[in-house]
């Protein structure tokens, strides 16, 4: 009887080891994570509104725009 049920658990056994270390090196679902941040920079008497996003630490685009100084809106 021992020697029927011993292929099933070494069968179990290896497809948890395997299932096991596919999920080790492939984590799905995981995205890595993404940061916008805004500030105002001043060069003498222009104002701008910049954005920069970033993935991971990475800088992936900066964009800025003058601000007019008398309304605050972007020209």
């Amino acid at each position: 009887m021992i020697v029927g049920i011993m292929p099933i658990i070494v069968a179990s056994s290896a497809a948890l080891a395997v299932g096991y270390g596919l999920g080790e090196q492939a984590p799905l679902g995981e995205q890595p994570a993404q940061t916008v941040t805004q500030e105002v920079r001043r060069t003498g008497d222009v104002k701008r509104l910049c954005l920069t996003v970033k993935t991971s630490g990475r800088i992936d685009a900066i964009t800025c725009q003058v601000l007019d100084d008398t309304t605050g809106d972007l020209t």
